[in-house]
């Protein structure tokens, strides 16, 4: 290409001089289209899931109150209807169907039907007696026949015949015979035979 122009009328000219000598700039190339989005990535993988936590399964309750221990008991040995509370209470008890033992070795051993033995001990030896009834400490322990009453802490502790009574502490203690009575504290306490009231 020549020199610069110096005017406008010079920069026509030779515009139009260059058109002809096919040196005219070309017009600006087209804008390149927008490349593609790139495709999202893969989702990555679930964690995998915790292990199940450790724990035992607790123990089975007991199905039948019998076999809890031998401190508390229904229907239990002895029989039909009977009632045992308390250690040993009514534990080798004999025909006891319908008894009633309460305390700690209670109407332990051979109590016959319908008996009730209620205290620590009471009862406890040969409560033979169809009917007899035991209430206090040691009351009737050996020993007691059909409808016998003991009540009273050590009332009636042994051989207390048929329908004996004793009520108090220590009335009748020792032997009360067939229909004795005996009333008070210390009454009747040893071999009873008639009735007597203190």
């Amino acid at each position: 290409m020549d020199a610069a122009p110096d005017s406008a009328i010079e920069y026509i000219f030779s515009f139009a001089a260059q058109e002809e000598e096919g040196e005219t700039t070309g017009a600006a190339g087209a804008t390149g289209a927008v490349g593609a989005t790139g495709a999202v990535g893969a989702t990555g993988a679930a964690g995998a899931t915790g292990a199940a936590g450790a724990g035992a399964t607790g123990a089975t309750g007991p199905s039948d109150i019998t076999i809890m221990s031998p401190n508390l008991g229904i229907t239990g040995a002895g029989g039909c209807e009977t009632i045992r509370i308390g250690y040993d209470s009514g534990l080798n008890a004999g025909d006891a169907a319908m008894s009633i033992n309460i305390g700690c070795e209670a109407g332990e051993n051979n109590t016959n039907q319908y008996t009730i033995a209620i205290g620590t001990q009471a009862g406890k030896i040969g409560q033979q007696g169809v009917g007899a009834i035991a209430v206090g400490y040691v009351a009737g322990y050996s020993n007691q026949e059909d409808n016998a009453l003991a009540v009273g802490n050590i009332a009636g502790e042994s051989n207390q015949d048929n329908a004996a009574v004793a009520v108090g502490f220590s009335a009748g203690q020792f032997t009360q015979e067939n229909n004795a009575v005996a009333v008070g504290y210390g009454a009747g306490e040893i071999s009873q035979k008639p009735v007597l009231w203190r």
